[in-house]
């Protein structure tokens, strides 16, 4: 693997409400970078919660920012999937280089309190950090996606009905607490991209300065077609 010019390893940390796409757009960004020759790794909450912890087939309760408890169980989470990030960023195998590693976060990180722990452990562990968040309001695209989530393991062995109405439960615990990047945070340091509308409009700030990493929404814009619907394999939620 080359660094491809880039000087330290590198952080893509996805933002948005569920059923928005984050995880198919984790997909093509991922084809592309390890393409274009980064060494690239995803990092997925949402699997970590199910496959590790146990946690599968859990019903929205659990998302609630009113069950204290499940909260504090989901910011841990997504801590210890940091943790197992920045190991992988950081540790040099094989006489690879780490300038050249991007680890993508794909988790839901709704609020400005998650974006700025984000930013402090990147300057932290010298890491670079660029959020990428998928914004859709497009009512036909959203129902093929919440149809789309219904297959994955939270919900497989549910009926089809009580599942669509439990994740409905869930988005909305979401938009009860989400906050949309804005360009104060961390300092009016944030570096950024909002995807809207399967492209119809694409808002940055911060980036030009992250090298061959900034190429990758236009790649992603390029294939609109394969854009959504949301992958049903992957959840981030947590």
């Amino acid at each position: 693997m080359t660094t491809l010019g880039l000087q330290q390893p590198f952080v893509i940390a996805m933002v948005g409400l569920p059923a928005r796409g984050k995880s198919h757009i984790v997909k093509m960004m991922i084809r592309y970078l390890r393409w274009t020759g980064f060494e690239a790794q995803v990092f997925n909450v949402g699997s970590y919660r199910r496959e590790v912890s146990g946690l599968s087939g859990i019903n929205s309760d659990f998302f609630s920012s009113e069950n204290k408890d499940a909260t504090q169980l989901r910011e841990d989470m997504a801590r210890e999937v940091q943790n197992i990030m920045y190991r992988w960023l950081h540790v040099e195998e094989d006489g690879s280089s780490k300038k050249g590693r991007v680890a993508i976060f794909d988790a839901t990180n709704t609020t400005f309190a998650r974006r700025q722990e984000l930013c402090n452990r990147a300057r932290d562990e010298q890491v670079g950090l660029l959020f990428v968040e998928s914004i859709c309001d497009d009512v036909k695209i959203l129902e093929q996606n919440y149809l789309s989530k219904l297959n994955n393991d939270d919900y497989r062995e549910m009926d089809k009905a009580a599942a669509k109405e439990d994740f409905v439960k869930r988005v909305k615990a979401y938009e009860e607490v989400y906050q949309t990047i804005d360009d104060a945070e961390d300092d009016a340091q944030i570096s950024y991209i909002k995807l809207i509308n399967v492209g119809q409009k694409v808002i940055s700030r911060n980036f030009s300065q992250l090298l061959r990493i900034s190429t990758i929404p236009s790649s992603i814009l390029s294939s609109k077609r394969s854009y959504f619907p949301a992958n049903h394999i992957f959840d981030s939620s947590c």
